[in-house]
């Protein structure tokens, strides 16, 4: 999907949904995958929206780092589902996403909280 996103060839591409069917732990092999996925995404044309969630994946702080800006710039619905974060960063990063994109008009969240404090802040 990276490379049709890249060529332009799925400018109609509404949503992009990754889920796996079995958990996917974290690994550094992936994280050029990652890149390119948020890159891919923030070449999308202005003014066309799209929809992503991500489900069942173990978010580590570097994939977040990449996905933030795309998420940000790009997505009117973000869905974060039975992902894992480190501690504190999953909330943390669900507030970023909300706070900084001013064109959101969907967020789901349905991951561990790690506190009382972390789910104030959401």
């Amino acid at each position: 999907i990276t490379e049709k996103l890249r060529n332009e060839a799925v400018n109609d591409l509404m949503m992009i949904h990754f889920k796996s069917d079995v958990f996917l732990a974290h690994d550094d092999i992936l994280l050029p995958h990652w890149s390119e996925l948020s890159d891919a995404i923030q070449l999308r044309g202005e003014g066309d929206p799209l929809s992503f969630c991500l489900f069942d994946v173990q978010v580590n702080r570097s994939v977040q780092d990449m996905l933030s800006q795309s998420l940000v710039l790009k997505c009117d619905q973000v869905g974060l589902h039975r992902n894992r974060f480190d501690p504190q960063d999953g909330t943390n990063f669900a507030f970023e996403a909300i706070q900084n994109n001013p064109q959101l008009n969907v967020f789901s969240f349905e991951n561990t909280i790690e506190s009382e404090e972390s789910a104030d802040r959401l």
